[in-house]
């Protein structure tokens, strides 16, 4: 790990729908496995819960306010523990985070995230600035791949592409403020792609 580099890194992974993040995802694990670190990945909150069964359709003003409370309470304790596990870790180690705390953000109107900070003391410095070392956004390939762009109504991958697009734009405003915040677009190909977000990382770290 380079002198420079903070240990454990932390990177954020994030943008819209079907950007590539899961397949970088794979590939960072294995290039920095190979290469001696150990990479803990902190899951994304609301995929686990909506694959346990939330239906968020059903659920009133009242109720989506609580679940979006408990979203950033899990991945604030999914975040602490994975951190404390990578300190604790003989090797150099590298967290990727599925997404990240600024990205409910997105989901939510500015009054009900306005009102979600104020009723648990949390603020937009504490969940974003100062939390992660790096934010890799992948901008979805419904804004400049558009023929790459799957989707189903009965599919994982409900989103239509211009909604898709649209929550593109609200996570990268989302995080926008983060001081290491990184776009990568869709200006070359897929493959190439990976390679750029590898060495945004791969900058961070040799």
């Amino acid at each position: 790990m380079g002198n420079h580099a903070p240990n454990p890194l932390r990177v954020v992974l994030t943008g819209g729908p079907c950007g590539g993040k899961t397949t970088s995802l794979e590939l960072l694990r294995d290039r920095l496995a190979e290469r001696g670190y150990s990479v803990f990945v902190v899951p994304e909150v609301p995929s686990i819960l909506i694959g346990g069964g939330a239906q968020l359709g059903s659920l009133s003003e009242a109720a989506f306010k609580t679940f979006e409370t408990d979203v950033l309470s899990l991945q604030l304790a999914f975040e602490n523990t994975f951190l404390s596990l990578a300190k604790a870790d003989a090797k150099p180690s590298v967290i990727i985070y599925d997404r990240g705390l600024m990205d409910p953000r997105a989901y939510v109107t500015q009054s009900l995230w306005d009102e979600l900070l104020g009723a648990n003391q949390w603020t937009e410095e504490g969940l974003c600035d100062d939390r992660y070392d790096l934010v890799i956004h992948l901008k979805s390939a419904s804004i400049g791949a558009e023929s790459h762009y799957q989707w189903s109504t009965d599919g994982i991958r409900k989103e239509p592409p211009a909604l898709a697009a649209e929550l593109d734009e609200k996570v990268e405003s989302a995080w926008r403020r983060h001081p290491a915040h990184h776009v990568v677009d869709n200006s070359t190909g897929f493959d190439e792609k990976l390679e750029r977000v590898w060495h945004l990382i791969a900058a961070r770290l040799f």
